[in-house]
């Protein structure tokens, strides 16, 4: 279970109101890789992977606030930045690719069905890229002393 939890309080209504985001983004996105997890071990892969998808989505909102100072508002644009991120560490292109293919298993289950193998490295890779994400929070809490 992966917890970070923001203390810090500023004198700016808008960065009170970001912190109250981040923390939203940050439950959600604990609460989705647990579940995630869980479905896992019942052999639930399609709801398992979209569960990551959405921990791994929650967390780069979450990121891209704290780093931006604005919200990632569409589907599209949380796309984009993990492209970003997965790009920006060693070139690995095929974390958000993955991740992405994970939220499009739960839509086209038979292609889930093809090949349980690719999906279960898939959901590693998607496991790789939440890590990241959860450790770029981390030193961007550390950096502005929220945590």
């Amino acid at each position: 279970m992966t917890e970070v939890i923001f203390l810090g309080l500023t004198s700016s209504m808008d960065n009170i109101v970001n912190i109250e985001k981040i923390q939203q983004y940050l439950q959600n996105s604990t609460r989705y890789y647990d579940n995630s997890q869980d479905l896992i071990t019942q052999k639930e892969l399609a709801k398992a992977g979209e569960l990551l998808w959405g921990a791994i989505a929650e967390a780069a909102k979450a990121l891209h606030l704290m780093v931006k100072g604005k919200p990632v508002n569409s589907h599209k644009l949380v796309g984009i930045y993990l492209n970003q991120l997965s790009l920006e560490h060693s070139g690995q292109d095929k974390m958000a690719e993955a991740a992405n293919q994970l939220h499009v298993n739960f839509y086209e289950t038979d292609l889930l069905d093809q090949d349980e193998s690719k999906f279960f490295e898939r959901y590693e890779y998607g496991k790789l890229l939440y890590g990241l994400l959860v450790g770029k929070i981390k030193e961007k809490s550390d950096e502005k002393n929220l945590v």
